[in-house]
């Protein structure tokens, strides 16, 4: 009777092939673990812009919200344009002294930045002085126009020419002429603002009453006219 041999070696063929599907298996590892990464990149850096937009955006309006009138026929609106406002505010506590600023919010172009620009007052209204320097804050970085959309908008109440109820109509003349400035009661903000990856994009629109203004007394509004 013949033995048989044990088999305790394998094939070329059976060696081929094992390291072709292990060649497969790690390949396909590697295809998921870049997907995987990009994926994450992706949504990081979705997360980061979103939390940038949204904080300059509360900055902007926080500001915007808190105008206030140096007195009577001295509105809070100074100089309005499409890429900056200049305007008199107090972000203090109401219990708080009042502090009043005159306050600048610019859009750099060239930078493609929200900036802040900042003067501290002294003295009780209406004889408020400004010191100078003036202390300057980048608000966000990355952040484009949204199309031909200005930056900054303006609005004042405006009777409808077939009539009814004065209602928010934006400002279309630029810059605002002194009788525009005093009616401001609403400012409207509109910007992009870009990730780090060229895909990631987040419009931002947001459209708030001034201090100053009364939305249910189109007539005596803004407040210190």
């Amino acid at each position: 009777m013949r033995r048989l041999r044990d088999d305790v070696g394998s094939t070329a063929v059976e060696l081929l092939v094992g390291m072709t599907v292990g060649l497969g298996v790690m390949f396909a590892l590697m295809g998921l673990l870049d997907t995987s990464t990009r994926l994450g990149a992706s949504t990081v850096d979705r997360v980061e812009t979103t939390a940038r937009a949204r904080l300059a955006m509360d900055r902007v309006t926080r500001q915007v919200r808190s105008q206030l009138c140096l007195g009577t026929d001295l509105p809070a609106l100074t100089a309005a344009m499409p890429t900056s406002m200049t305007f008199y505010a107090s972000l203090a506590p109401e219990a708080s002294p009042l502090i009043v600023q005159r306050r600048t919010l610019s859009y750099d172009a060239n930078a493609k930045r929200l900036v802040e620009t900042v003067w501290t007052g002294s003295g009780a209204r209406p004889n408020v002085t400004f010191d100078t320097p003036a202390q300057t804050a980048v608000i966000a970085d990355g952040i484009v126009p949204d199309g031909t959309t200005p930056v900054f908008e303006y609005y004042r109440f405006q009777v409808p020419a077939d009539g009814g109820t004065a209602r928010p109509t934006r400002i279309t003349t630029t810059p605002l002429a002194a009788d525009d400035l005093a009616r401001t009661i609403q400012v409207g903000f509109n910007f992009v603002a870009v990730g780090g990856r060229a895909t990631t994009r987040l419009a931002m629109a947001s459209r708030v009453y001034v201090r100053t203004s009364n939305p249910t007394n189109p007539d005596n509004s803004p407040l210190c006219l």
